[in-house]
């Protein structure tokens, strides 16, 4: 189990010897409640990729977890796709996501104040310390409002490159190129995502095309 700020000690980890650096957890504040999460160790995890010669192997210790843990089942999402058209109304949906976000950034900005999480919420051109969330992008064609994750499609690629090594070196050799705009705001408007098929063909993108 965790906290928002990590691990609960549980009498196991005491009688190992474990040491925590996570507080125990407090009933009351809501960024301290107790939840099972699926939580990674990377403790003694090995840097890989450097050219310079070094007789010790590089670690990076860290751990990862959603608070709280993201459902591992979508059933359901068929009964979406069947509902009538008008439930499918974007932008509406977009100005509610941004609100929740914004509320919840009212929030953690109280015991996070310097955290990546308390920035100011923004819904599109800002300047300053900010933090937005996009979720809806325009379609290449026809500028239709998409969720994020419409632009998502299956790749297929030869059997050379089914080994994560080679399609990670295959990305990496896609060119980075964003607009001007883009490089100049730091911000990712709506008309500025793509499919997989744009970056394939073109043989540069943006990061976030790179993302995709």
């Amino acid at each position: 189990k965790c906290t928002l700020r990590g691990r609960v000690k549980s009498g196991r980890d005491a009688a190992d010897g474990e040491e925590l650096d996570a507080p125990q957890s407090a009933a009351g504040a809501w960024y301290d409640q107790e939840r099972a999460v699926r939580w990674f160790d990377g403790s003694r995890t090995p840097l890989v990729g450097c050219q310079i010669a070094n007789p010790n192997q590089p670690l990076v210790h860290f751990e990862a977890f959603f608070y709280p843990a993201w459902p591992t089942d979508f059933h359901g999402l068929a009964e979406f796709a069947q509902e009538e058209a008008d439930a499918f109304d974007w932008p509406n949906h977009e100005a509610a996501f941004i609100r929740r976000n914004e509320t919840f950034a009212e929030n953690f900005a109280g015991p996070f104040p310097d955290s990546i999480g308390a920035k100011r919420c923004i819904a599109g051109l800002g300047s300053g310390d900010v933090r937005s969330f996009p979720c809806i992008g325009l379609h290449p064609m026809n500028l239709e409002p998409l969720p994020l994750m419409a632009f998502l499609a299956e790749t297929t690629v030869s059997q050379d490159y089914i080994q994560p090594a080679k399609l990670l070196h295959w990305m990496h050799c896609i060119t980075y190129s964003m607009s001007t705009k883009q490089e100049r705001t730091g911000m990712i408007y709506k008309e500025m995502w793509k499919d997989p098929q744009y970056l394939l063909f073109s043989r540069k993108g943006s990061p976030q095309d790179h993302a995709i």
